[in-house]
């Protein structure tokens, strides 16, 4: 039974791995047909955070730039400000994917930082986050 167990967790991985790969891949293709701003890195970095986040906080991705202050969500938004804003994203790109301001970008950053230093389960989140992150980006 647990060698059954886990393979099919080695195999979730794979198919959540493809899976990110197809995502990241369809919008790398819509960012080279789409507009050209000087946004591409931002846009195409995002859609990959956002899904990621989004899976682990099983959330809808689409969610994360809703108005809605369910607790989840705002963990997650909170989480993926700061992730973005560690990969060097200057505060209006993030603000933009999520249709905020750059002071809420702040803010969201610097709760999340608070809840790192003192919540185990969050720094563990952010952890495991940020790993899993580069390694979707190292691609």
């Amino acid at each position: 039974m647990k060698k059954e167990n886990g393979y099919l967790k080695a195999l979730q991985e794979k198919a959540d791995y493809f899976q990110l790969q197809y995502e990241a891949a369809i919008a790398e293709i819509s960012i080279l047909i789409g507009d050209d701003d000087g946004t591409k890195r931002v846009k195409r970095e995002s859609i990959i955070v956002k899904n990621i986040i989004a899976e682990h906080y099983s959330i809808n991705a689409q969610l994360l730039a809703n108005k809605t202050r369910r607790q989840e969500v705002m963990a997650a938004r909170q989480m993926y400000c700061l992730l973005m804003y560690e990969r060097r994203h200057t505060l209006a790109g993030i603000a933009k994917t999520i249709n905020r301001t750059h002071a809420t970008i702040i803010n969201s950053k610097n709760r999340m930082i608070g809840f790192i230093e003192v919540e185990e389960a969050s720094r563990k989140d952010y952890i495991y986050l940020s790993e899993k992150i580069k390694n979707a980006l190292a691609l």
